[in-house]
């Protein structure tokens, strides 16, 4: 069952990242300052944003069928979004708890065995 929840937390961070990026630049009419120097050009943020959906969703279907690469894209992910969560401490506490959690969940050994390379389990139900 944790491994069908990683999929579909992929799913909703990769939509909310697009979703939010979105809303700011066509919603609201505004970017971060941290993204300043896409003030000229807002469409690249978009094609960034797009960009994370599509790898959330590429590593959302390697972990629903469980395939090695997912899981391993999945430590990338939980990585990166370690990196992101130190820096925006104290508010990004919670999101380093879950990137922890999910590299430990996804090296664990009983987890690790799940996601054999060449192999092609039913997905979780």
């Amino acid at each position: 069952m944790g491994i069908a929840l990683l999929a579909v937390w992929s799913l909703v961070v990769g939509a909310a990242v697009l979703g939010l990026t979105l809303f700011a630049i066509y919603g609201l009419g505004t970017i971060p300052r941290a993204l300043v120097a896409f003030l000229e050009f807002p469409e690249g943020l978009v094609l960034i944003a797009a960009g994370v959906f599509a790898a959330e969703l590429v590593t959302a279907v390697g972990l629903w069928t469980r395939r090695e690469w997912g899981r391993l894209l999945g430590i990338v992910f939980a990585a990166i979004s370690f990196g992101t969560g130190m820096l925006t401490l104290p508010l990004g506490f919670v999101g380093v708890l879950f990137s922890v959690a999910t590299v430990w969940y996804l090296t664990e050994k009983k987890t690790r065995s799940l996601f054999r390379a060449g192999r092609r389990p039913p997905p979780p139900s």
